[in-house]
């Protein structure tokens, strides 16, 4: 029997239901086509759950009502609700806290207390006892204090040492193969896409993982970005666009891996040396196509290159990728090099805004990075002249914006990023001025001693002035966040090049000496070692209140420095808190590193003819981590001086290798002994060294090994 009327539909919908054609998508079948459908509960009320009923979902429900009882709603319970996922974080910290803590007392408290810690943890104590129990010796240890003072200053710097050396310790000598605490908490606070951008990795939490490491330590410090305009851009997803790239992406990620210690990070398992690989390929591949290209993409990309570069020390790719993104800035009209500007100022009123706002930061960013990189390496920067006004600067109640520690689960600082970046620009043209000045082969600036140590009193003062009159908000004793930091730390480095380059030390050491800089007798070897000590101060805040283990490139340059100072000059002790604090930060930060690395073995061997001839018997009471990284031998350290490959020789003109003139075995400096023998000779004008030449020496090697040999590749 034949029927015209169709079946009624199996599942629920409307009784009057047609045919599907084939272009209609199953969700036809969707229940809210019926009237009297209702909707899925999130949860179930308690009573509901208990007797397996369903629950109408709203309190109170029908079966209490029915049924007389209390209707209690436990949202808590439902996995899905935002509730759960916070206490579950909350949780996952909690037992974080506790495993550090139980870890901290094995390693602190007494045998009695440990093993009273072992008995209770066999004979299954809840958590809570066990917890009750480490907070009580924990309290034991906190107020546990030295006799003398000199004790107590000693044995915090020793506390925070080893805190330091057990919490961030060497880079993971493995690669993770199970998810760790910190993963499961971590909420990225910049979420972007990880397609079109890139294809080495097409998870978007990695990816967005990675950019906010990148904008939380390493954009900071120089700001050639504006952040706010690429992140829109990413999100937008256009990769057609004039402010955004895939090389760009690419070189970001590349870089902002070294700050990662996520197993996806890492091209082969713990080698710090294979971090973000796979994004600098490709993103080696985009340049090749880019690199001539006047796109305001291609040259922020190409200053991250040149940051990358100089974390891995690859031959002269440092210097050459600076040297790409200053020649890319002169064809763009922003920039001059020459003494005398041949351009006139640029006017960009006609642009859009984030066209503008994104032009003046990279210009003036770029000016930035290269008056750090020559005036830090005593040479004279290339950027003279800059035709970009500087980005506006608004008030400091405007300037609050928060920043925010990522990944540490610590209280957010003001960045102040505006007037961080305003101050850093003007202590920029203060350091141009004075490499070119002070570090220039110019030799008609000796002829007119009286002239020279005039212009250098008139720089001392008003780079004095500039820190003087920094405002109350970037002050150190606030704890401000680490690029307010490294700046006040980039002032004190440029105090110690500026006194003590050939020509600062010889204005002050020739017969031809003027009054001392400050007016106050203080000369230029007091000026070099309190500015090393200073940096140590600066240090122990970074690293007290954020770690090592993410601090920007240029904090290994500045601790180096600030070492090196205290080491030639037979200042350093150690048990010497600012020794101390120097080299524990100094021992974290350069095992995240290839150059790191490099630094470490040539200032081992410094340190060991230090430790020999002075205070050896106080070499024990360094933390036992620390002191096996500085005793470590040369040959065990992950990455010898073999693999700076041809860093180590020079091409001569026939094709020959020819070695450099310093030998990379030698110490930075000579022992104590030697020094005093040195500083007696120098009475009787057998001086070896004229000026700084030991600082030019190490600087010299430094240079050598994080950005290349030749400036003009």
């Amino acid at each position: 029997m034949s029927s015209s009327v169709p079946f009624r539909p199996i599942v629920p919908g409307s009784s009057l239901a047609t045919p599907h054609t084939s272009g209609e998508a199953s969700t036809s079948r969707g229940r809210n086509l019926v009237p009297g459908w209702k909707k899925r509960v999130s949860t179930a009320c308690l009573a509901c759950k208990k007797s397996k009923r369903k629950c109408s979902g709203t309190a109170p429900c029908e079966n209490c009502r029915t049924l007389r009882r209390e209707c209690i709603f436990d949202e808590s319970l439902d996995q899905r609700r935002r509730v759960a996922a916070k206490r579950t974080a909350e949780e996952l910290e909690y037992h974080r806290d506790m495993l550090n803590d139980l870890l901290k007392v094995i390693r602190s408290a007494g045998e009695p207390q440990a093993q009273k810690l072992m008995e209770l943890i066999r004979n299954d104590a809840t958590p809570e006892e066990i917890r009750l129990f480490i907070d009580e010796i924990l309290a034991e240890l906190q107020a546990t204090e030295p006799t003398s003072k000199d004790k107590q200053e000693t044995a915090a710097q020793l506390k925070a040492l080893r805190d330091s050396a057990n919490m961030q310790g060497a880079a993971p000598s493995f690669r993770r193969k199970v998810m760790d605490v910190n993963f499961l908490c971590d909420t990225p606070p910049i979420q972007v896409p990880a397609k079109p951008w890139t294809t080495v990795s097409d998870e978007d939490a990695f990816v967005s993982h990675l950019v906010s490491l990148y904008f939380t330590w390493d954009y900071p410090f120089n700001a050639f970005l504006d952040r706010d305009v690429l992140v829109d851009h990413m999100r937008a997803g256009n990769a057609d666009s004039d402010y955004c790239s895939p090389f760009l992406v690419n070189a970001l990620l590349a870089q902002a891996c070294h700050f990662s210690e996520y197993s996806e990070a890492y091209g082969d398992p713990g080698d710090v040396a294979t971090k973000g690989q796979g994004f600098l390929h490709e993103a080696e591949k985009h340049y090749k196509q880019e690199a001539d290209k006047l796109k305001l993409a291609t040259l922020q990309g190409t200053l991250i290159l040149y940051e990358r570069y100089s974390i891995s020390g690859q031959d002269d790719l440092g210097y050459a990728m600076l040297k790409k993104a200053t020649d890319l800035a002169v064809r763009m009209g922003y920039v001059d090099e020459d003494e005398v500007p041949k351009v006139e100022d640029q006017d960009l009123s006609g642009k859009p805004i984030d066209m503008t706002a994104s032009i003046t930061k990279l210009i003036w960013g770029l000016f930035q990075v290269d008056t750090v990189c020559h005036a830090g390496f005593l040479k004279p920067n290339r950027i003279r002249h800059l035709h970009l006004k500087r980005p506006p600067r608004i008030s400091l109640q405007n300037d609050a914006e928060p920043w925010v520690p990522y990944p540490a689960q610590k209280p957010p600082r003001p960045a102040y990023v505006t007037t961080y970046f305003d101050e850093s620009c003007t202590l920029s043209e203060i350091s141009r001025d004075i490499s070119h000045t002070l570090f220039t082969d110019d030799e008609a600036l000796d002829d007119d001693k009286a002239h020279l140590s005039q212009t250098i009193e008139a720089l001392y003062r008003r780079l004095r002035r500039w820190h003087d009159n920094l405002p109350d908000e970037l002050n150190p004793a606030h704890k401000p966040a680490p690029h307010i930091l490294l700046l006040h730390i980039r002032y004190y480095t440029t105090l110690i090049s500026m006194f003590n380059c050939p020509r600062g030390h010889n204005h002050q050491s020739k017969p031809t000496k003027v009054e001392s800089p400050a007016g106050e007798g203080q000369n230029t070897n007091y000026i070099a070692i309190s500015s090393a000590r200073e940096i140590a101060r600066l240090v122990s805040i970074h690293q007290r209140e954020y770690g090592m283990s993410r601090s920007h490139i240029f904090a290994l340059y500045a601790v180096n420095l600030a070492l090196f100072v205290l080491l030639e000059r037979g200042a350093f002790r150690i048990s010497d808190p600012d020794c101390i604090a120097l080299t524990s930060a100094f021992a974290v930060i350069t095992t995240r590193s290839i150059l790191g690395n490099r630094v470490l073995s040539i200032f081992r061997r410094s340190i060991r003819k230090t430790q020999d001839n002075r205070e050896s018997t106080r070499w024990d009471e360094l933390p036992d981590g620390l002191r096996e990284i500085l005793e470590e031998e040369e040959e065990s350290s992950t990455y010898s001086e073999s693999q700076m490959g041809d860093s180590s020789s020079t091409s001569s003109d026939d094709g020959e290798a020819t070695s450099d003139n310093y030998d990379h075995d030698e110490p930075m400096v000579s022992s104590p002994a030697e020094v005093e023998k040195e500083e007696s000779a120098s009475h009787h004008g057998t001086h070896h060294h004229e000026g700084g030449g030991g600082l030019c020496e190490m600087l010299c090697r430094y240079e050598v090994m994080s950005l290349g040999r030749n400036e003009d590749t």
